[in-house]
């Protein structure tokens, strides 16, 4: 008797920050290639994005800043089923919510780090599944576009991304953000771009935390540009908060669904527009390797980068 053919991957979500969760879909599909299954991205409750109320006209996560994976099976294929045909469905898929998924002792032949910057060849492997399946939805594209047009498009742009939060907070992670490191990477960029180019440099940055924004601000006020995105004020102390299974999560994504779910939206539109710039400064965050795999050719500094190894053994003791 031949074995049922599976033919689904039914990716689920974890208790995670939403770029993490896009690093798990595309280790996902990396694997889906190679095993020739359909990649269907459902993700629920169990994420603090998730909200009751849906969001831009769509029930799951990922649907709400994205194509689906596979035009022909959106969220409505599945959420559409009577019990009867999900049990049957279910029957013939299988379904993954790990980072790197493995199926029958298969893994996918490479995968995003954990913490690590991906190397060039990661990047532009990842650049081309993302480009394949990985849509952002044109109510987004629209409002990128439409920022770097009004603020960036006629610039030099020095991107910066400052990771902080839970990431700083949180003994598992306890990673440092040191804003005079920022300044001095800024500095520096600001100088090979007079070398190499003929127009005005601007500066945007992006963060969880309007603090380190302010302080750019500060020194660069006339350079410096931000998106109006949710996140921790600059007086909130409370930095550490709790995910829907009791994961440690930025504090200010974790009091209010529907704010969570805007906040989704609000760092998309960071990471494309980080994406566009000339130069990329950050730390650790999935976020900015996120934007190293976007944007493979994006020559970039980690300010940070001596934290790894550190981090690396504190979650190898969790």
């Amino acid at each position: 008797m031949k074995k049922q053919i599976t033919r689904f991957l039914i990716i689920n979500e974890r208790d995670v920050g939403l770029f993490s969760l896009i690093h798990q879909v595309i280790n996902s599909l990396l694997l889906a290639e190679k095993l020739n299954l359909i990649p269907i991205c459902i993700f629920g409750d169990n994420c603090c994005y998730y909200t009751s109320l849906g969001y831009h006209d769509k029930k799951t996560v990922w649907e709400y800043y994205f194509h689906p994976l596979d035009y022909h099976y959106p969220e409505a294929y599945i959420l559409g089923m009577s019990d009867l045909e999900r049990s049957l469905f279910l029957q013939k898929s299988h379904t993954s919510k790990q980072y790197s998924p493995c199926i029958d002792g298969e893994k996918a032949d490479f995968s995003i780090p954990y913490l690590a910057d991906p190397k060039p060849k990661l990047r532009h492997a990842a650049c081309e599944i993302i480009h394949k399946h990985i849509h952002v939805r044109d109510y987004i594209t629209e409002k990128v576009e439409q920022f770097w047009t009004q603020h960036l498009s006629s610039y030099y742009v020095i991107g910066v991304h400052i990771r902080g939060t839970d990431a700083i907070e949180h003994d598992l992670r306890e990673q440092t953000v040191v804003i005079q490191e920022y300044i001095d990477a800024i500095q520096q960029a600001l100088s090979q771009a007079r070398k190499i180019s003929d127009q005005e440099v601007k500066v945007f940055v992006a963060s969880d935390d309007e603090e380190y924004i302010l302080a750019i601000k500060d020194v660069y006020p006339d350079r410096c540009e931000c998106y109006p995105s949710i996140r921790k004020n600059a007086t909130e102390t409370i930095n550490a908060g709790v995910g829907p299974t009791g994961e440690i999560m930025p504090y200010f994504l974790t009091q209010n669904r529907d704010v969570a779910a805007k906040n989704g939206e609000d760092v998309l539109i960071e990471f494309l527009l980080l994406s566009k710039c000339n130069y990329f400064i950050h730390n650790i965050s999935s976020l900015a390797r996120s934007v190293l795999l976007q944007n493979p050719e994006l020559d970039h500094l980690n300010v940070r980068k001596d934290d790894y190894q550190k981090i690396k053994d504190l979650l190898s003791k969790k």
